[in-house]
């Protein structure tokens, strides 16, 4: 953890923005529901994508990986946009 979050998520190379678009696509291409939502979560909530961003990653995403994975990454922006505050 420290690596990653004290590490590469602070090189200069790539922007934070960046690095959660290529972070949310890494992560549901895995079958870990909890890493999906967390990540999902954390670049909406932070305000690093927008909710009509994430809907294009997922639509590219499935395009290019398939609707299953697609599904479930779209499950998990639904998720975390319920929880947005006001």
């Amino acid at each position: 953890m420290g690596f990653v979050f004290g590490h590469v998520w602070q090189r200069p190379g790539l922007t934070r923005r960046e690095r959660r678009i290529i972070t949310v696509a890494s992560v549901a291409l895995d079958d870990s529901p909890v890493p999906l939502q967390t990540h999902v979560r954390s670049a909406l909530h932070s305000g690093d994508l927008t909710k009509e961003e994430m809907d294009e990653i997922v639509l590219q995403f499935a395009a290019y990986y398939g609707f299953a994975k697609g599904e479930a990454l779209a499950d998990a922006v639904e998720k975390a946009w319920a929880t947005m505050p006001g």
